[in-house]
């Protein structure tokens, strides 16, 4: 549950950098930053679905933790929408 919590506000704090960076690079790793320092050490910092499949292969303990895996991509998702529409909004 608070994993799930944590990786979409972090994934929401990243899109919200990414949409208000106007192409600026360092406001883009600014905000992926600010990301993982809130959210990274309860949720693990993913902010991305290929990277929450890449480290559950690398640890080889997928098959184990797959519903995991599969709620974490799902929230990362949402949590992408959700700072997209935060942004059109302000």
């Amino acid at each position: 549950m608070w994993i799930a919590l944590f990786e979409f506000i972090g994934t929401a704090i990243f899109l919200l950098g990414i949409n208000f960076s106007n192409g600026n690079v360092g406001v883009v790793g600014l905000s992926l930053f600010i990301a993982i320092i809130f959210c990274g050490r309860v949720g693990g910092g993913h902010f991305n679905g290929a990277v929450t499949i890449a480290v559950y292969l690398i640890e080889r303990q997928w098959k184990k933790h797959l519903p995991v895996c599969i709620m974490i991509i799902i929230v990362d998702i949402l949590g992408a929408y959700t700072g997209i529409a935060l942004a059109i909004g302000l």
